[in-house]
């Protein structure tokens, strides 16, 4: 039958949850490297002590995090005017920056997730590198919860518009650059 010739890719016992602790542990690297760029970018602007003068304070500072971090995922996020006059005010470095750090935290967490296995081959390996996609896709969309909880700028702006892409890129994004870690993983023993 032609189904006994397809190569059988299933996840061993233990996978599913490491796959959720990788997955975790990438939107939080994640969200600290896209966050630590862009204080970067502030710190270094002529005009970055202004956004720490700002009458909205922590919560404007958190929202430009945030906004920055949900943009660094192409098509997940567009930023409301406001917040993308201040990223464009900031902003030194290319838009393409925030989206490689994502990706190389992504391919990184499939690669680990793959090396972690003893005997695969590529198909188990890019399955085992998509795996990150069961702890990545809450944590974004919780975060995008939370950061909607947290951040008191008017009418929200991520829940109401946004959440349902931000949780079809937020599996999109994991499972293609987990799937391509995994993959290189196997390929590279």
């Amino acid at each position: 039958m032609w189904r006994n010739r397809l190569p059988v890719a299933s996840l061993p016992d233990g996978s599913p949850r490491r796959g959720l602790l990788a997955g975790v542990g990438a939107g939080a690297l994640a969200f600290v490297l896209t966050a630590l760029v862009r204080l970067f970018e502030i710190h270094r602007s002529t005009a970055g002590f202004r956004l720490y003068l700002r009458p909205d304070g922590a919560d404007g500072i958190l929202a430009v995090l945030g906004g920055t971090f949900y943009a660094a995922h192409p098509g997940a996020y567009d930023p409301p005017i406001w917040l993308a006059t201040v990223l464009a005010r900031y902003d030194a470095l290319p838009e393409a920056t925030y989206v490689a750090i994502v990706a190389a935290v992504l391919v990184a967490s499939g690669w680990r997730l793959a090396a972690a296995a003893r005997e695969t081959g590529a198909t188990d390996g890019a399955v085992r590198g998509a795996a990150v996609t069961l702890g990545y896709a809450p944590t974004v969309v919780l975060g995008a919860l939370a950061l909607e909880l947290l951040v008191d700028l008017g009418r929200p702006t991520v829940v109401m518009n946004q959440l349902v892409t931000i949780a079809l890129v937020g599996v999109a994004a994991p499972a293609v650059a987990g799937a391509i870690g995994g993959f290189l993983a196997t390929w590279a023993r």
